[in-house]
């Protein structure tokens, strides 16, 4: 995606500012980091990736307990397990 730079000049002498040839440059790294990534990860967008899972881990945080609920069978399992070595692997 290239950018249109507008060519204004200094007081008549012909010459760009130095604040345009900053921006040129700035949109120009842009598109070559663009164009990086894109190759990276074709077909995908990971801008959308990243805001799923930062989503994902945002309604974990306001629900801890449902997250826990979730494993609470494998944290029972494991409980009944340790207890079980305590006995000397009794059951």
């Amino acid at each position: 995606m290239a950018h249109a730079v507008k060519s204004d000049t200094l007081k008549g002498t012909g010459k760009s500012s130095q604040a345009e040839v900053e921006a040129q440059r700035r949109r120009a790294a842009i598109d070559r980091t663009r164009g990086v990534l894109a190759a990276l990860a074709p077909g995908r967008s990971l801008v959308d990736e990243l805001i799923a899972q930062r989503r994902s881990e945002a309604r974990s945080e306001e629900h801890p307990k449902a997250h826990t609920l979730k494993s609470a069978p494998a944290m029972a399992q494991a409980g009944r397990q340790a207890e079980a070595k305590r006995r000397g692997g009794k059951h």
